[in-house]
C-alpha cells in the first residue's frame, strides 16, 4: 500500500540514499507517498503508483500518467487515451488519428474531419439528407427553416440598405461638386465684371461705359 512500511528479506541501505523513500530501521522502509516498494523489484526501490494500469505511457509522477506522443490521460480511468480529431463522433478511436466508425456509419474520404457519418443505402432525395444510418430527414426542422428565413431576410435587406446608402452618398457627392462648380464660376464671373465692368448676360457682353 501506499506508504505503508514494508520489512525487506535484505538491509535496505540502498534505500537510504533513495529520493522516494527513506529508511526508517534496519531492514524497515518507509515509501513515500504515491510511491510503495514492489516485492518482485531487485533493488527492493521505491516505485511511482499511478491510478490504474497507466496504459499507453508510464508512472513517473503520481498519480499522474506520462502519456506517449498522440494519447491523453484519462482521469477517470487513469491510462492514457488515443486522440483522433473531433473525438471521432459516431465512432471510437482505436489509436491515434485512427478512428473505427460504428455499424452504420463510414469515414467522408474527401472530408475527413467530419468523422464518421451515417450511410443511408438508398439515396436521399427532396432535397432531403442522411441524419442516421438508412434514414433520411429534412436537415433543419420548421423552426429552424423559419429561423433561417428570417435571418436571410434580414442579411438581404442589410445588403440592400447598404447599396442604397452608397447610392445615395455618391449622389450628395455628386450635387456637391456641381454646386461647387457653379459658385466658382458664379464668382469667377462676378471677379470679371467687377474689374473690367463688364456684364455678362445671356451669353452676351455688355461693356459699361466708364
Amino acid at each position: 500500500m501506499i506508504g505503508r512500511e514494508k520489512r525487506l528479506p535484505v538491509g535496505c541501505a540502498a534505500m537510504a540514499i533513495d529520493q522516494n523513500g527513506k529508511c526508517v530501521t534496519r531492514n524497515t522502509c518507509s515509501c513515500n507517498e504515491g510511491y510503495d516498494n514492489i516485492q518482485h523489484n531487485p533493488a527492493y526501490s521505491c516505485v511511482p503508483v499511478c491510478k490504474g494500469e497507466c496504459k499507453n505511457g508510464d508512472c513517473t509522477v503520481p498519480p499522474f500518467c506520462n502519456c506517449y506522443p498522440g494519447y491523453e490521460w484519462n482521469k477517470s480511468t487513469g491510462d492514457c487515451d488515443p486522440v483522433c480529431s473531433n473525438d471521432c463522433p459516431n465512432g471510437r478511436c482505436e489509436s491515434p488519428g485512427n478512428c473505427i466508425c460504428n455499424q452504420g456509419y463510414s469515414k467522408n474520404e474527401t472530408q475527413m474531419d467530419l468523422g464518421c457519418q451515417p450511410v443511408c443505402e438508398v439515396e436521399c432525395d427532396d432535397n432531403r439528407v442522411c441524419v442516421a444510418p438508412n434514414k433520411c430527414d429534412w436537415p433543419f426542422s420548421k423552426q429552424e427553416v423559419s429561423k433561417v428565413g428570417e435571418i436571410i431576410f434580414l442579411r438581404r435587406w442589410m445588403i440592400e440598405f447598404a447599396v442604397g446608402l452608397v447610392f445615395l452618398i455618391i449622389l450628395i457627392i455628386s450635387v456637391w461638386i456641381l454646386i461647387s462648380r457653379h459658385n466658382k464660376r458664379v464668382n469667377a464671373v462676378a471677379r470679371t465684371e467687377k474689374d473690367y465692368s463688364l456684364y455678362v448676360m445671356d451669353n452676351k457682353i455688355d461693356v459699361q461705359e466708364i
